[in-house]
């Protein structure tokens, strides 16, 4: 899409925007920018048929929950990717199979492919959420990770904002490209075997929600949730987010959570999620540990904003792993081990 037409769509987008409520111009207009939003390039479509995009949803998908009698094993194949027509031009490589983490992409400050692809291609996660990202820019995040490091991963988006509303232009648009949809998504070295999204009740200024995937987890299938709840000042939101996420993720007996939640351990808002579920830093806990380590840069000062948390099917290695980066938030991740074999 030349610069003038991506301009024009922008003003036409702001405009249907300008009151936050679609009325029917503005959704007629979404109609019609919806299969542009929605053209994927042919180099990322083909690159995995099985990939999928996936929009936010006004209920949560409730399929039978995971249970320990469900165990998939670890195919010594999944992860595998030769990123070459010749088997013998690089080597292979595998995920760490038990390493899950979270990232946020830092979007308004960018679309940052590149660096992302640097940090991830050196801690190779299983699984890992991404917050704050343009639904293209996870796909293209997916194929340099896979040229980078020979890891075959999956991708998976969704998004929660309405078609016409202007972040999606105003964060996904730019002198590269289109971007796609502004969001949330997730990258797994295991094929993904279902997956989902739903879109908070109470998202505050601005529409959150989770997405879900099956998939595999130091060698047992696992549902993975991520998240990004809503931002500072909202702690109501938040709760009511939380409420939720919880009331869904712990009907699974083996369930992971990750994501950016802008609050720390010992607010009131996450205290649903500490009885269902316990976090990667043995440090942080529902009251304040000075030792709880910082992962995000917040006013006044840094804080913890990111989790990995996990239910009794797992156990945590040797704690939590947090990587500086050009984000305000850290690359953070911790090795889990499951508990049935």
């Amino acid at each position: 899409m030349d610069l003038n037409r991506r301009q024009s769509l922008r003003s036409s987008l702001e405009a249907g925007a300008a009151a936050r409520k679609p009325g029917f111009a503005a959704v007629l207009l979404s109609l019609l920018l919806v299969p542009l939003l929605l053209a994927t390039p042919a180099s990322a479509a083909s690159a995995d048929s099985k990939d999928r995009s996936v929009a936010s949803i006004g209920k949560v998908e409730r399929e039978a929950p995971l249970s320990i009698q469900s165990q998939a094993k670890l195919n010594p194949r999944d992860g595998i990717h030769t990123p070459s027509g010749n088997a013998n031009a690089y080597p292979t490589f595998r995920a760490q199979p038990n390493r899950v983490g979270t990232m946020n992409l830092y979007n308004p400050g960018g679309r940052a492919v590149d660096a992302a692809a640097d940090v991830l291609a050196r801690y190779k996660p299983q699984v890992v959420g991404l917050q704050e990202a343009c639904s293209k820019d996870v796909i293209k995040l997916r194929d340099k990770l896979r040229e980078r490091t020979g890891i075959n991963y999956h991708a998976i988006t969704a998004h929660f904002l309405p078609f016409y509303d202007p972040l999606h232009v105003g964060r996904c648009w730019d002198t590269s490209g289109d971007g796609g949809f502004y969001g949330i998504g997730m990258l797994t070295a295991s094929p993904i075997t279902a997956s989902g999204s739903h879109s908070y009740e109470k998202g505050g200024t601005e529409n959150r929600g989770y997405l879900w995937a099956n998939t595999l987890v130091d060698g047992v299938e696992v549902r993975v949730f991520n998240t990004h709840l809503a931002q500072a000042g909202q702690a109501s939101e938040r709760r009511s987010e939380v409420a939720e996420l919880v009331g869904e993720a712990a009907r699974h007996d083996r369930s992971l959570v990750v994501g950016d939640f802008n609050a720390e351990p010992q607010q009131d808002e996450l205290k649903g999620m500490w009885t269902a579920f316990r976090e990667a830093d043995p440090g942080c806990g529902p009251a304040y540990n000075a030792t709880c380590t910082v992962t995000a840069n917040a006013s006044p000062r840094r804080k913890k904003f990111d989790y990995v948390w996990i239910n009794d099917a797992f156990q945590f290695g040797p704690g939590v792993t947090t990587v500086d980066t050009w984000s305000d938030h850290d690359f953070v991740f911790s090795d889990v081990d499951n508990t049935l074999f």
